[in-house]
């Protein structure tokens, strides 16, 4: 499940928290969170192959489908946001 995250403005602004397996589904959700007070636009990459990801809220509620291209995700960050992304696999 290792993969990593890139931000595109500087080195560190977008942190990954956390990694969990779902508790009932075969996916895990990651939460990555934006650390610098800026905003961020970001991109993961996966090691894993993935499904499909849908973004949700922290209680993960309310799934969005995040487009899934090459094994990897974009998406922007607001300052101090946390983004929570179940991914299936």
């Amino acid at each position: 499940m290792a993969g990593y995250i890139r931000d595109g403005f500087r080195r560190g602004a977008v942190e990954r928290l956390q990694i969990n397996w779902a508790e009932l589904e075969n996916a895990f959700v990651a939460r990555v969170y934006e650390a610098e007070k800026t905003g961020s636009f970001a991109e993961i990459q996966f090691a894993t192959p993935i499904k499909s990801v849908v973004e949700t809220n922290l209680l993960e509620e309310k799934p969005k489908p995040v487009r899934l291209r090459d094994g990897k995700i974009q998406f922007y960050v607001r300052p101090f946001e946390i983004k929570t992304f179940v991914c299936r696999v």
